[in-house]
């Protein structure tokens, strides 16, 4: 044993307990005696690229998805539809999630493919092709051509039903809303966003009546139902109060409230296919 790791032991058996932070004893020991850092918990650089992205006040979640027949987890890797996964992690929830909801977004986006040509994030004005009021853009709305040739818009396309010889044209721009959300039955329960968008914008759209009348933080439980229309086949996500939020589940959701407060969110990985 040389001198320096002599030193180093009687150093820890001469201070007494609690005197020094066991932290502020492996600094001082490698600072004096060149002893090799212990291995961090945590990846080097978190905190500082945490506090590089707040003063940018921009934040970027995964994506929940539900996925569709038509979604590349199912086409291209397999997966089942009818299953909520997270599109960072790749961890699969199964068919229901159980979520305490972080805040509410109201988007428009218009896709190409998977490029967005126009974005708005108020619902209300966009940016891009081809920009201006959404509320007045023919690209934002659903619309079916009668039998007759007359095409006429759909105030509610969750409710509607084409009759025969009908055509549903799908709009080109997606209202959505979206629901920054902790997963509460997840291994590694990283914030995420769950999309409601096209078929599940009603239930977006309930989810936000029963945050807007609850009183002390709640968590809600989504699960995926398969539904039948003149679309086709799809599984839409129904959302319920399954109960209050503990207390330590309160602190949670208020300390990343607050670290999220004044940012700019965004999403990535969003379907412009999927229907929640």
């Amino acid at each position: 044993m040389d001198s320096k790791q002599i030193e180093s032991k009687e150093i820890k058996q001469t201070l007494p307990s609690g005197a020094i932070p066991d932290t502020e004893l492996t600094r001082l020991a490698q600072e004096k005696f060149g002893l090799p850092a212990l291995p961090e918990s945590r990846a080097l650089g978190l905190d500082k690229v945490r506090d590089d992205l707040s003063a940018q006040k921009r934040v970027v979640l995964p994506y929940i998805k539900l996925l569709q027949s038509m979604s590349d987890d199912v086409s291209i890797e397999g997966l089942k539809p009818g299953v909520f996964r997270n599109s960072l992690t790749g961890e699969s929830y199964g068919s229901s999630i159980e979520i305490l909801p972080i805040g509410i977004l109201h988007w428009r986006r218009r896709f190409s493919g998977r490029d967005i040509l126009c974005t708005s994030n108020d619902a209300r004005f966009g940016t891009g092709d081809p920009g201006g009021n959404c509320l007045s853009c023919p690209l934002s709305k659903w619309a079916v051509i009668k039998e007759n040739g007359e095409q006429v818009d759909i105030k509610d396309i969750s409710i509607f039903r084409a009759k025969k010889g009908e055509e549903v044209i799908k709009p080109e721009c997606s209202e959505q809303f979206n629901f920054p959300s902790l997963v509460l039955n997840s291994e590694f329960q990283v914030p995420g966003a769950l999309v409601f968008q096209r078929t599940s914008f009603t239930e977006g759209l309930n989810l936000y009546s029963m945050l807007d009348a609850e009183r002390s933080p709640m968590v809600y439980k989504v699960m995926a139902i398969a539904a039948k229309g003149d679309l086709g086949n799809w599984f839409t996500p129904k959302v319920s109060v399954l109960r209050r939020a503990s207390e330590e589940e309160i602190k949670i959701i208020q300390e990343i409230r607050s670290r999220f407060n004044n940012t700019v969110i965004d999403v990535s990985g969003v379907d412009p296919e999927n229907g929640s």
